[in-house]
């Protein structure tokens, strides 16, 4: 018999046909390793660790470049840390992702609104906005940083 694949074939430990399943299940656990860095988002029945009622103004709407809102929102001076230390947040322009299936319909960039910022300290996205309700025309909105408490003052 005169195959060029012969020497090839008698060197294997197992015939060509059984390797093609290895061969599979090799493939197919490289592309599960490579999916596994990929931070799971929060499940939607994952209670959030805080949750506060922020007003800001829509900066910018998820589209083709982002999915998520940029929004410019006041102070939240009750921000816990993921430890639940009270930290405060100052005044900032940032984005966030929606909550599964919350819509901005029928707002704008430069509408100011009142929304739920919810935290979730594990998982993927920490920080999920919904509730969103447009403000009455001519809201004021503060971004100066809250004023400091004076001394001897009690909470």
């Amino acid at each position: 018999m005169n195959c060029p694949n012969a020497r090839f074939a008698a060197a294997l430990p197992l015939p060509p046909r059984a390797l093609a399943p290895l061969a599979l299940l090799a493939l197919l656990g490289s592309l599960a390793a490579c999916g596994g860095n990929k931070p799971a988002p929060p499940a939607a029945s994952a209670a959030p660790q805080a949750s506060y009622t922020v007003r800001g103004e829509i900066v910018r709407l998820p589209g083709p470049d982002s999915a998520e809102v940029l929004i410019r929102h006041e102070p939240i001076p009750d921000f816990k840390n993921p430890a639940g230390e009270v930290v405060g947040m100052d005044s900032m322009t940032m984005p966030f992702r929606l909550a599964a299936g919350e819509s901005l319909e029928g707002l704008a960039v430069g509408a100011r609104v009142e929304f739920r910022l919810e935290m979730r300290w594990s998982g993927g996205a920490p920080a999920t906005v919904s509730a969103f309700t447009a403000l009455p025309p001519g809201t004021r909105l503060s971004f100066d940083p809250p004023a400091p408490e004076s001394p001897g003052a009690s909470a």
